[in-house]
Formats: C-alpha cells, structure tokens, sequence
C-alpha cells in the first residue's frame, strides 16, 4: 500500500497561486499580494513568500523593489504551454512541467 502524499504548506499555496495564474485570476501584469493571499489562505506571510520566489524561479512571476510581485508578461503561447505542462506534471499526466 502506497503512503498517502502530503504536500507541504508551501507547495500547497504554489498550487493555490499557480491556479489562479492558469484561471485567471491574476493577470499578467497584476500584482499579487502576499498579505492578501496569506489572510484569504488563513497562514502566516513566510509560506506565502516561499510559494512566491518558487514561482519566481519559474519565472511566471517577477518581484521588482518597492512593487512588489506581478504576474509575468510574456509570449501569451509559450507562457500557456509552460503553464499547461506543469499541469500535466502535477496530475501524472506526463509533459515538460517543471515542478
């Protein structure tokens, strides 16, 4: 029998930002703040900032000094496929995501 898998706080909340990037939620451009995902998540801002510069090494975000991080804007394409890929990732289905 396979041990359940337990995502950590962290990724858990990379999950929640990586979806909202996909759906939508937040555009490219858009800023997202880490205050507010951590009072709409009910966590403290360190796991939040952590999910933060993951993606950021992704380079789906970009933090800028005194502006704190926004969505990405890049090629539209290849920002969906890298995006979709990880999806596949995520869920066992193959692809290139990066994970």
């Amino acid at each position: 029998m396979t041990p359940p898998v337990v995502h950590s706080l962290r990724e858990q909340i990379r999950e929640h930002i990586l979806e909202g990037i996909i759906s939508g939620r937040w555009q490219p451009g858009e800023r997202i703040v880490e205050r507010h995902i951590a009072v709409e998540l009910e966590v403290s801002q360190t796991p939040v900032r952590e999910a933060l510069r993951e993606l950021e090494s992704l380079r789906l975000i970009e933090s800028a000094p005194n502006k704190g991080v926004r969505v990405r804007v890049s090629d539209r394409r290849r920002t969906q496929g890298e995006l979709s890929g990880m999806g596949r990732a995520r869920t066992g289905g193959g692809g290139a995501g990066r994970e």
